[in-house]
């Protein structure tokens, strides 16, 4: 199937800093210009979502209920979107979680936990406080994490290396916070 230019308006010039598929399948959300936007995957109709001005976005992740909507900085801050309406998405919370930048994310099934990949590091946080629950160890500090990819239940993480894949189990313990 050929694919299809989507129908951007005022967006065609300016560049999509991040996207993600919206989990069901039937949209994509993306960012750019300081706007979330979200493009019905059927009809490429888009729409502004949310209005955030967020500078140096690098990633994103939405729940797996899609009322939440994670993004991830070149500053190493987080900011989780709430959009329980559907209609108007708004920050509900943001924190500086790295000194280094947010290259990947993932929420756990249930929404309470966020996959992070940094730049020489990954770890897990609670999605609502950004409280740590697990790092991985940075074995690997002198190498950058350019990519990191999560399961879907946060049992598993993959990284790409410059000059190495690795694959870590992420172990149970200490990953729910009392």
């Amino acid at each position: 199937e050929e694919g299809r230019e989507c129908d951007c308006e005022d967006q065609s010039l300016v560049p999509i800093d991040a996207l993600t598929y919206n989990p069901n399948g039937k949209s994509v959300l993306y960012t750019s210009g300081g706007s979330v936007f979200e493009m019905d995957a059927e009809t490429t109709q888009t729409r502004r979502i949310a209005d955030v001005e967020l500078g140096g976005v690098r990633c994103m992740a939405v729940s797996y209920d899609a009322k939440r909507l994670a993004i991830g900085l070149a500053d190493g801050t987080i900011a989780i979107l709430d959009g329980e309406s559907r209609e108007s998405w708004t920050i509900a919370s943001k924190w500086y979680a790295h000194r280094r930048a947010v290259n990947a994310l993932a929420f756990s099934p249930d929404g309470s936990r966020l996959a992070i990949s940094y730049t020489h590091s990954s770890e897990i946080r609670d999605a609502k406080t950004g409280n740590t629950l697990f790092r991985l160890d940075p074995w690997f500090d002198s190498d950058s994490v350019y990519v990191g990819i999560f399961s879907p239940d946060l049992s598993m993480v993959a990284h790409s290396t410059w000059a190495a894949r690795v694959l870590w189990k992420i172990p149970e313990v200490g990953m729910h916070e009392e």
